[in-house]
């Protein structure tokens, strides 16, 4: 299991405000799994301006540059007082695309980021940038949900989503162990989700009195105890066991359906689930399940691809 010893902390908001909770998240990590800490504020060109009046843009840009210097200082003094070790940076240019690229260039075991939203239809939707990082990052990215400032940062009840499809089992296995260290770093409650459905079902529900007698029992009871396996499986590979260090929920249903439902259900602190960006145009792509689940709960969220 790849243990968590780099940790990005981007602040990426027209104020350069660090969010409390995502630096107290940060610090609380980093010190747990003795990580080493990166603060960068993510900062747009300032563009030159045109007009009749001769405008010196580079005296913006300089004090622009010295408040942000002050937020990173901020920061670093808060790692120093914890004992921690931490570097901070100023990055200029299109914030989404620049921190792709450094989350690359430092390689990053983990980015804590404060989640952006907006609402839509009075619903409470995640940002098209948050979206295009869970795409994009090649490393796991924890989306710390929307909280008054004052509210305390808590990970006592973790979720992991998870299927049982052979081609994606290394993510799987790696999203428990991701889990269980989690867990066993914060001592939280971990539990572990699988749903399943009997493919056809709606058709053989309304054939059902054209098959033999049973059939559609059968199926169901067969289909059920191939998922538990697959699903026992996947637990004991990351050293799992129901029971013990982990609550184990085989859930029949739709999956974005059952995962948000159970998350509320148990007052998840953290999901985490894997997406199914690859490569190609695949990586403009997070996979339905992902994305109606990342975009429905209200838990903060970490998500991992197939290739961290």
């Amino acid at each position: 299991m790849q243990q968590i010893s780099e940790i990005l902390v981007p602040i990426i908001r027209a104020e350069a405000v660090c969010d409390p909770r995502q630096l107290s998240l940060s610090l609380q990590l980093a010190k747990t799994c003795n990580a080493h800490l990166t603060f960068m504020v993510f900062e747009e060109n300032i563009p030159q301006l045109v007009g009749p009046i001769p405008f010196d843009t580079s005296l913006l840009k300089k004090s622009r540059a010295q408040e942000c210097q002050v937020v990173l200082d901020a920061c670093l003094e808060q790692a120093e007082q914890e004992g921690l070790t931490a570097t901070a940076d100023l990055v200029w240019g299109n914030p989404i695309d620049c921190l792709i690229r450094e989350i690359q260039h430092r390689k990053v075991d983990l980015v804590v980021k404060s989640a952006e939203y907006h609402h839509f239809l009075g619903q409470r939707r995640l940002s098209g940038n948050d979206l295009n990082v869970l795409r994009l990052s090649v490393a796991p990215v924890l989306l710390l949900a929307e909280e008054q400032p004052d509210h305390p940062v808590t990970l006592k009840t973790l979720l992991v989503a998870v299927d049982t499809d052979p081609d994606n089992e290394l993510l799987n296995i790696r999203l428990l162990e991701l889990g269980r260290q989690l867990a066993e770093l914060q001592q939280a409650q971990l539990h572990a989700v699988h749903t399943w459905r009997l493919i056809g079902e709606d058709y053989m529900t309304r054939a059902r009195h054209h098959a033999p007698p049973n059939l559609h029992t059968q199926l169901e009871n067969v289909l059920k105890e191939d998922h538990m396996k697959r699903f026992q499986h996947l637990l004991s590979a990351a050293g799992l066991k129901h029971g013990e260090n982990v609550t184990a929920h085989l859930i029949r249903g739709r999956a974005s359906e059952e995962i948000c439902r159970l998350d509320e259900e148990l007052g998840v602190d953290l999901m985490i689930m894997g997406t199914h960006a690859r490569r190609g145009l695949e990586k403009f792509m997070i996979g339905n399940t992902a994305e109606n689940v990342a975009t429905s709960v209200k838990s903060s969220l970490l998500i991992a691809r197939p290739d961290h």
